[in-house]
């Protein structure tokens, strides 16, 4: 893929592929590491390859791919334990983001993808049932219970 191409999507969608996979790995260092890993994959890939046709598709793909290997690798180095109660980084540009990340660690790690993907992404429910490798219905299901649990917990907590 050419460099300007690369270009425009990284000035368009570097933001929310690293929220989503701040959302994933907890730690600002390396969800931004992969976000740029993620752009680098684009850079080598000859023929862009879409889910569902488009590329922020493609890029939440590999973004959470990538994320799978770093929580493959940190489970194995025996890394891997995360607590509610522990202090996260927040991106520069929102203080509020470890408070978002801390609420979504209430759901499972599928629909706290699917809810990140829908929130941050700003994807079609079509386009994260291609990420995710789900049926749309299932993808609007999950959201729907998810976006309910999450909104107990809001109102729980007094947010």
């Amino acid at each position: 893929m050419d460099k300007n191409t690369v270009c425009d999507m990284y000035n368009r969608y570097s933001t929310e592929i690293f929220r989503f996979a701040l959302t994933m790995v907890r730690e600002t260092e390396e969800a931004s590491d992969i976000m740029q890993e993620t752009f680098l994959r684009a850079l080598e890939e000859n023929k862009l390859r879409y889910v569902n046709g488009t590329q922020r598709a493609w890029l939440y793909k590999v973004t959470r791919n990538l994320c799978y290997d770093r929580l493959r690798r940190r489970k194995k180095e025996g890394d891997f334990l995360f607590t509610a109660d522990e202090v996260l980084t927040p991106a520069p540009e929102s203080p509020s983001q470890a408070e978002f990340i801390l609420i979504l660690s209430a759901l499972d790690e599928l629909n706290r993808q699917i809810v990140s993907l829908k929130i941050i992404g700003n994807l079609t429910h079509a386009e994260i049932a291609g990420v995710m490798g789900m049926t749309v219905h299932a993808v609007k299901k999950r959201y729907e219970r998810s976006l309910r649990k999450l909104k107990e917990i809001y109102v729980e907590q007094g947010y």
